[in-house]
């Protein structure tokens, strides 16, 4: 553009102006998008173990999580899963058995022992000879019972009744725990399922309103401006699409956690 033409009135500097602010700016959001792109690639090459220089075709669809209406067998699920809740339910099993055991120090302890013992034996002289066997057989029954001790013995059942308690409590918190945990992602889930079906919506009216721009500037009604402005729009609607839609997944996945489908079972050799 020469100097006369840019003389010609504001508007023209204006518009030139305005049009080189929307190619620097398409410019830098370009190389930020590559740059995102190498850096999530370094990522996904670290967690692989893959050479860092490693470069992928991504080919998968982006696509919306199944349907989930049954809140209640997706609980069943998350508790008969959750690792927290099983190690403190074997907790609360080991410490009942303490109790079992030291009550067992109140009951008489019976013991019984028996031996047996043989012994063979020649007798010579002379002419006169015998064989002789003998055989021992003993048993002996001892019954110990403790008449008194101080009281170590109760205070031993107290302290495992004590175990047992502790253990249901903690066994209940990793309950509330669990399920406020999957309440909350839950409650994510289904924002997030509705702010994507309203991002969806979005983006089409915004589709269709270009298509109108398009015609409108072909006849003249608007200016360049205005019409990037739309496919602005457009762009940045379609960008909080997808957004909304891995935040629904992401939250899908958490679900697909806490239920143990993404258990893996380790084999012993």
């Amino acid at each position: 553009m020469d100097g006369s033409h840019q003389a010609t009135g504001a508007a023209s500097t204006f518009d030139r102006l305005q049009f080189a602010n929307a190619l620097l700016t398409d410019s830098l959001a370009w190389l930020q998008q590559n740059a995102s792109i190498e850096q999530s690639t370094n990522a996904l090459n670290r967690l692989m173990g893959e050479l860092a220089e490693s470069q992928w075709k991504f080919t998968t669809a982006l696509n919306a999580p199944k349907s989930r209406n049954d809140f209640g067998e997706l609980r069943s699920e998350v508790f008969s899963n959750a690792t927290a809740i099983q190690n403190a339910l074997i907790a609360q099993e080991i410490a009942g058995v303490g109790v079992q055991q030291a009550r067992a120090r109140l009951s008489p302890n019976v013991s019984l022992n028996a031996s047996q013992n043989e012994q063979s034996s020649r007798f010579e002289a002379g002419d006169l000879s015998a064989d002789g066997v003998t055989k021992n057989l003993s048993a002996n029954l001892a019954v110990n019972f403790n008449l008194f001790n101080g009281g170590a013995t109760r205070r031993a059942i107290q302290q495992a009744k004590m175990q047992v308690a502790m253990a249901e409590m903690q066994a209940e918190d990793q309950r509330r725990e669990v399920d406020r945990l999957l309440q909350d992602v839950w409650s994510r889930w289904g924002s997030a399922e509705q702010t994507h079906l309203i991002s969806i919506q979005l983006t089409d009216n915004s589709r269709r309103s270009l298509e109108i721009a398009q015609e409108r500037l072909t006849s003249g009604a608007i200016n360049s401006l205005d019409f990037r402005e739309i496919q602005m729009q457009v762009i940045n609607l379609q960008q909080q699409q997808l957004q909304t839609l891995n935040d629904w997944q992401a939250a899908d996945i958490e679900l697909q956690r806490l239920s143990g489908d993404w258990t893996i079972e380790t084999q012993l050799p």
